[in-house]
């Protein structure tokens, strides 16, 4: 992870983080569940251009391999190796990082992705990015996880704006359609899926906004040696229009999609 305190309208001197201590927590979840399965801190240390950038970079590594998967990664910058969410440095404070990845199998037959797009269609606030994690498996009854998080500023309540993570989750998968060829290949799958509305800087569930047994259609092309592209279209349990992450699949600004058949 890569820390930047660089602010046009604040501080113009960096911290040193060889001198003051600063600590990444990472959170790994399943996704939508509200508890982490695993707990990690990796202390932030001076970027080699640091005299330039101010940049710091902090990294960690699971307790063992991950298991094939979807895993939610929140990541949150806190003052100890040992501090709870919300105890936030003395130095440094930033909104949460919610990102996803994803561990696939070496065998055939499958669509797996993680990443994000940029922008999402109705994020207003921050990076605007979309970040995105799946694993689908086919079968006479496909399965596997879709997972979406962009983040809006919005009023969740008496005129109080925050800025808040739109969780998406899958709850089921229906159909699956993979293909593969010219090295490549595409990713079609529809299913039910549940929504949190999370605080971007407490992680506090809205849940008056949450719902569960909207719709989602996901398609996805693994480009093989050229891009990666991506989409998710998002309906209310009553068929409503609730979200498209963009008009049609676009290029992703980061990440990988891989699709085996």
């Amino acid at each position: 992870m890569t820390v930047d305190q660089r602010n046009a309208v604040g501080d113009s001197q960096y911290i040193d983080y060889g001198v003051t201590p600063v600590w990444v927590r990472f959170d790994v979840y399943t996704p939508g569940a509200t508890a982490p399965s695993q707990t990690l801190f990796g202390q932030v240390h001076d970027a080699s251009n640091w005299s330039s950038t101010g940049l710091g970079t902090a990294q960690v590594a699971p307790a063992g391999p991950l298991a094939n998967g979807v895993y939610e990664v929140v990541a949150a910058i806190v003052a100890s190796n040992t501090s709870p969410l919300g105890n936030s440095s003395t130095y440094l404070a930033s909104d949460l990082l919610r990102v996803y990845l994803t561990s696939a199998p070496i065998t055939s037959n499958y669509g797996a992705g993680a990443g994000f797009i940029n922008p999402d269609s109705t994020s207003n606030t921050g990076t605007r990015n979309g970040y995105f994690g799946f694993l689908l498996r086919p079968g006479k009854t496909p399965t596997g996880t879709v997972a979406y998080t962009y983040r809006i500023s919005m009023d969740v309540g008496g005129g109080n704006v925050r800025d808040v993570d739109i969780e998406v989750t899958s709850t089921s998968v229906a159909t699956l359609n993979l293909h593969t060829g010219g090295g490549g290949g595409t990713v079609a799958a529809t299913g039910k899926f549940s929504v949190r509305y999370l605080d971007a800087i407490t992680g506090a569930d809205y849940t008056a906004f949450d719902f569960a047994g909207g719709s989602y259609q996901l398609n996805a092309t693994d480009g093989g040696s050229a891009a990666d592209k991506y989409q998710i279209v998002l309906k209310r349990p009553d068929g409503t229009a609730f979200h498209s992450s963009s008009s049609t699949q676009i290029v992703i600004a980061g990440g990988a999609i891989t699709v085996k058949s």
